[in-house]
């Protein structure tokens, strides 16, 4: 019994330990996505594209990270 309440206090402070624990952003790379569907040859504005953090590895060359970039695009 009382291995018992030992297995769940220290159980219960691990748990407090994690909750406390300063989370991590999961390192990435912001790239511009569409926010909602788009009609073929319409100028792209900023309210058109959403910022999305991306794996480095999955980001294609040339991609953009700003909205203000799409302007009349």
């Amino acid at each position: 019994m009382a291995l018992r309440r030992a297995a769940a206090g220290l159980l219960a402070v691990l748990a407090l330990g994690l909750l406390a624990a300063p989370r991590v952003a999961p390192a990435g790379t912001p790239v511009l996505v569409a926010a909602r569907d788009l009609a073929p040859g319409v100028a792209l504005g900023p309210a058109d594209v959403a910022v999305r953090t991306l794996p480095p590895e999955l980001v294609p060359a040339g991609a953009l990270a700003e909205p203000g970039a799409v302007a009349g695009r």
